[in-house]
């Protein structure tokens, strides 16, 4: 074998001195057995000295890549996790990007991107891992968590897929990174824990605990393996009566405990209403709930540096725009009457225009009848959608309870439709 002279490396050992290599090793993803197993296997591939079995068993692996959902035994995701700034988000259903070339920073070389595809191909890390390895990120823990995979973002943080051990079921954490970190939005982040700790109903996620690693604050909730109902809605456009009034009436039971514990959500919408396996939707993102009691002084606090209007503009009552720092339930009421609206016509209530415009829109008309979308809407759910999207809060004399309640008369006797996939369980 040719000695190594100055920074010369021969091509059968680069795979071995490459920076990839050394992020993989000291990350402890892959143990140092097997990650010199795949850069032996690699090398003696590309110097033509791989065995007939080891190739013909390659090639047939290669026809039948390894479904990322399997990856150290995932649960499965939804397809809409978007890339933003800064942050690589997984898509991770196994047909989603299986074409896309993996990202890689500047200084990565083509063994480091060689080695990262076999280590996702046999099954050792995932996309996302492997891009986070290539750019020479080797961290992979919060706390007593080991960290999997990215799974979303949250109005002011990231929610990665996590679990304390193989024994534990995977959860969800929410993180507020240091570069997030302002005071206020730290003051936010310390309010939704302490808000979540005395929460617990089964149509809200569970928060299990809050926690520091380093100058990173994060929180821990159980993990609901269907994704959220955005994601449905993208896939679904709109959904069957009997789903749409199963969703709706859970999120609803989820809403009437907040408001009997003087809590008002503020931001209901399809990205925050979560769905599990089982058939079950669960309410999350608390970041934007304020107390009852103390309405006119927390919505000033809220108002201190310009987030005037909190919530999203496409759920949000008239009222919630007039007097933002007084916050009452009919909002979510409201915004939960738009999240139907939607399940059952794939459209909002006002869907045109700039923010401005849907403002204006929303103080001066109501919405269309539903049932100019879709005739097969009830007339009893598109009285009730009248009566909770009026623009009067007045008008809109129904609680979340009551809700839950008319629409049970639409709901299946076994809950959610079961030709839709809501996703799949976790052991």
């Amino acid at each position: 074998m040719p000695k190594k002279s100055g920074n010369f490396v021969p091509a059968g050992e680069r795979l071995f001195h490459s920076a990839f290599y050394r992020s993989v090793s000291a990350s402890g993803l892959v143990s140092d057995s097997d990650l010199n197993a795949v850069a032996q296997f690699l090398t003696a591939r590309k110097t033509g000295t791989a065995g007939s079995f080891d190739t013909i068993r390659y090639d047939i692996s290669a026809a039948q890549p390894l479904s990322r959902a399997a990856v150290q035994h995932l649960p499965k995701l939804r397809k809409n996790f978007v890339r933003t700034a800064g942050v690589r988000m997984l898509l991770s259903d196994s047909a989603a990007g299986a074409d896309e070339p993996l990202k890689a920073g500047e200084n990565c070389s083509p063994d480091d991107l060689l080695l990262a595809e076999e280590l996702i191909r046999q099954g050792y890390i995932n996309r996302w891992q492997s891009e986070q390895l290539l750019e020479g990120r080797v961290k992979f823990t919060l706390g007593r968590y080991r960290i999997f995979d990215s799974v979303g973002r949250g109005g002011y943080g990231f929610v990665f897929l996590g679990r304390e051990s193989a024994e534990k079921p995977f959860t969800a954490i929410k993180v507020l990174p240091i570069s997030m970190a302002t005071p206020q939005l730290s003051q936010r982040f310390l309010r939704e824990i302490a808000l979540q700790k005395g929460l617990l109903h089964p149509n809200l996620v569970r928060f299990i605990e809050s926690g520091q690693d380093g100058s990173v604050q994060y929180m821990v909730h159980e993990f609901a393996d269907g994704g959220d109902l955005r994601t449905l809605l993208r896939r679904e456009s709109f959904l069957p009566v009997p789903a749409a009034a199963a969703v709706a009436a859970q999120a609803a039971r989820g809403l009437g405990y907040l408001h009997k514990n003087g809590i008002v959500h503020r931001d209901i919408k399809p990205a925050n209403i979560l769905l599990s396996g089982s058939g079950t939707a669960k309410l999350i993102d608390f970041g934007l709930a304020v107390p009852m009691t103390a309405s006119a002084e927390d919505g000033k606090r809220e108002t201190a540096g310009g987030d005037r209007i909190a919530g999203t503009v496409d759920y949000m009552a008239p009222d919630q725009l007039r007097h933002p720092s007084c916050p009452v339930p009919a909002w979510d009421i409201y915004s939960l009457g738009c999240t139907l609206y939607q399940m059952l016509t794939g459209t909002v209530p006002f869907p045109d225009g700039d923010p401005q415009e849907k403002f204006r829109l929303r103080l001066q008309s109501e919405p269309k009848d539903v049932r100019l979308f879709n005739q097969r809407v009830p007339f009893d759910i598109a009285d009730l959608l009248k009566s909770v999207l009026s623009g009067k809060p007045g008008s809109r004399a129904v609680s979340a309870e009551e809700m839950a309640n008319r629409l049970d008369a639409w709901v299946p006797p076994d809950g959610f439709l079961r030709d839709l996939d809501f996703g799949t369980s976790v052991n």
